[in-house]
């Protein structure tokens, strides 16, 4: 009100805004009346980029423009567009400037794709002129910026994949530094402190970081501090003092980022883990007191002040920095899809690798996008860096190809499972002999659902969650896991039943929830468990031990509370003891497909045999009646211990030579087969075969089952 009056305006006039010390650096603006405030405060729209400003009531003739011509030499929106910007962008900065009152030489700035764009007026003025609906806009994009290819990558430039994040991170922190009036103007308290969570390599620090380049290169007068979480814990409460005392110095907005947050403010209560040493908690306390102390415009005290915080661990952290007024805002940087992969590929191609390389691999990235399930930022940049080293060691002269990268990704695998368990799946089909109506099974619950999902969801089925394979010992139970894995080119983590028990109280439960909240940020996933009725056994009356808890875990991650569980990933589990299980783990919901593993027929040891054989160098029964009279020979078998029986002709003729110091030239015949058979007798009796047929008759009464 004191600048107003000053100025002889009211609310909603137009004054003339002029930085102080630069007359030529003007701006017309609407006058907004906000309230009384502790001195003679002015808020100014961020892109103008003024500090210190005089007011004054706006006397100058204006007319409305028929026309205007804009010029914008942003590098990037010259890449986007070429050089000429799409009539659908025209239309939205008209939209944009419509209103404004603007002189020669004057310039805008507008929002375009989550970044500042500015434009300078170049014709169509030779006095103040006012934009209207039917003003005509014409832009040119400088054609020498266009053309330039060795400019700086910066602010969001320099991350990919996060659009929507980027929208949602901005939003928080552009109104409380850029233009705090609107809060005052409505009795808002602005928020004070952003969360930014998510698996390590999405991405949090490039992000803070772009934000504060991104509003430093609009103009914006902002002090920004960009601190780990070292550089705090090692010189404790007197730091966090430190560094709000700089920016309250400053003078000017600030934006304050901590990266690995919870080192800095631990849970004081010691939840999940030891309870905190005393000067933890003075810190924790020193960090929430500054918090709450920020400056609110509001109150005229202090400049504007955010945090900006960043974890992969967000329940690590005390819980009164995640109340209202301090950690209020949360923010996921999730791993991204595979749209998103592509977009981090194509930065990281343009940030990091010179032009031949970018040229050779651009052709790939669609595949290696697809190829990449569960990978963020950090693993894909891994991934090309290992690429081209493959290529480098190699001499190629055709540059960087798709098969490097494949071959490279054998050795960088996502970081979302590096804590877990897993297991390369290269099983395919044609590695399973015989199981014919198994893999069928397998096909319809798993690969239908991602390869025709449209079809599911037009008939609004939903698909299968769990799958249990069921049978004797040795019947390629787990391969047939890694081959469904291998086939969708899902990620694959293998886990046995028992390895998920712990003697520490709730950590049995917490090592279920880990497996599939990692099997959920990597998926599409196959979670593999094996021996499952170690876990999944039937619960006794009254029982309340761990193993209780652990299936009623399980339990709750198949029903999905929350909306958390299902997407894309599945559970295959197997055991050789389906009666043990629990009936509300095989209820439909659950693990509503049951498929029997039978001891493979006559066909399927063929295909075994022939398997088996073919991996061996020098083995000489080939013909068909050697296959025939091994696979008559071993009704009853297993495929793992058809297997063992090769192995054991193997070491007979290796046995034969040492014995005889023969020429070293071993041949696997008929005769050292038949001495393996002799050796490896089955281990499945009739009785526990016939009881696995009956179990599978008794399902298929049950939908979905057998």
């Amino acid at each position: 009100q004191v600048v107003g009056k000053n100025a002889g305006a009211s609310d909603g006039s137009l004054v003339l805004i002029t930085e102080k010390g630069h007359p030529e650096r003007r701006k017309v603006a609407v006058c907004s009346i906000v309230g009384k405030l502790k001195g003679a405060k002015v808020y100014c729209p961020a892109w103008m980029g003024f500090e210190k400003v005089q007011v004054s009531k706006f006397r100058q003739d204006f007319e409305d423009l028929s026309e205007i011509e804009l010029t914008c030499e942003d590098t990037h929106l010259g890449e986007v567009c070429g050089e000429q910007l799409p009539k659908e962008m025209v239309n939205y900065l008209s939209r944009c400037i419509e209103g404004y009152v603007l002189s020669p030489d004057d310039d805008v700035a507008v929002v375009i794709n989550g970044r500042v764009t500015r434009f300078s007026t170049k014709h169509g003025l030779t006095g103040w002129g006012l934009v209207t609906a039917d003003t005509d806009l014409k832009v040119e994009l400088s054609k020498e910026k266009v053309k330039s290819e060795e400019k700086k990558v910066r602010g969001f430039d320099r991350v990919g994949g996060l659009a929507g994040t980027i929208q949602e991170i901005v939003s928080c922190v552009e109104g409380p530094l850029c233009d705090p009036g609107k809060y005052a103007k409505f009795g808002v308290t602005p928020p004070r402190g952003l969360l930014l969570y998510g698996p390590p390599g999405t991405g949090k620090s490039l992000l803070a970081s772009a934000v504060a380049e991104e509003l430093q290169a609009a103009g914006t007068p902002i002090h920004v501090e960009l601190v780990k979480s070292t550089e705090l814990t090692t010189k404790g409460e007197a730091a966090v003092h430190s560094l709000f005392g700089r920016c309250r110095e400053s003078g000017q907005a600030a934006l304050i980022f901590i990266d690995e947050v919870d080192a800095v403010c631990p849970d004081r209560e010691g939840r999940g883990s030891s309870t905190g040493t005393e000067a933890e908690r003075r810190m924790v306390a020193s960090l929430l007191t500054e918090m709450d102390g920020a400056g609110l415009p509001s109150q005229g005290s202090n400049p504007p002040l955010v945090v900006l915080g960043a974890t992969n661990r967000p329940n690590a952290i005390d819980p009164a920095a995640r109340r209202a007024g301090r950690f209020e805002l949360e923010v996921s940087v999730g791993v991204p899809d595979e749209g998103g992969r592509k977009d981090i590929l194509e930065v990281i191609l343009r940030r990091e690798f010179p032009k031949a390389v970018q040229d050779s691999l651009r052709p790939s990235l669609d595949e290696v996008a697809r190829k990449t399930h569960g990978f963020v930022g950090a693993d894909l940049k891994a991934l090309l860096s290992r690429a081209c080293a493959l290529a480098m060691n190699e001499g190629s002269t055709a540059g960087v190809g798709l098969r490097h990268v494949m071959e490279a990704q054998k050795y960088i695998k996502p970081s979302a499972l590096k804590e877990l368990i897993v297991e390369v799946a290269r099983t395919r089909w044609s590695d399973i002999g015989g199981y014919e109506d198994v893999k069928r099974r397998l096909v319809e619950a798993v690969v239908w659902p991602l390869t025709h999902g449209d079809l599911f969801a037009q008939m609004g089925v939903a698909p299968p969650r769990g799958i249990l394979l069921y049978g004797p010992p040795g019947c390629s139970k787990t391969m047939l896991a890694r081959a469904v894995a291998t086939e969708t080119e899902m990620n694959f983590i293998s886990i046995k039943g028992p390895e998920l028990f712990s003697k520490w109280v709730g950590d049995s439960e917490a090592k279920v929830r880990d497996l599939f909240r990692k099997a959920r940020q990597a998926a599409p996933t196959v979670v593999f468990i094996d021996e499952v009725d170690a876990i999944g056994q039937e619960r006794a009356t009254g029982g309340g031990g761990v193993a209780d808890r652990v299936l009623a875990q399980l339990l709750t991650e198949l029903d999905g509370v929350g909306g958390q569980s299902g997407a894309g990933v599945v559970l295959i589990a197997a055991t050789n003891r389906p009666w043990a299980m629990d009936p509300a783990l095989l209820r439909p919901g659950r693990i509503d497909r049951l498929v029997h593993v039978p001891l493979p027929d006559d066909d399927a040891r063929r295909e075994i045999w022939k398997g088996a054989l073919g991996k061996v160098p020098h083995a000489t029964v080939s013909d068909c009646d050697d296959i025939e009279h091994f696979v008559s020979a071993t009704k009853g078998y297993s495929g793992a211990e058809i297997v063992a029986v090769v192995r054991e002709g193997c070491m007979a003729a290796v046995r034969r030579e040492i014995d005889h110091h023969g020429s070293g030239e071993m041949t696997l015949t008929r005769s050292l087969i038949d001495e393996g058979l002799s050796r490896v007798q089955p281990r499945i009796t009739e009785e526990l075969a016939q009881a696995y047929v009956e179990y599978a008759e008794k399902q298929t009464t049950g939908a979905g089952r057998g």
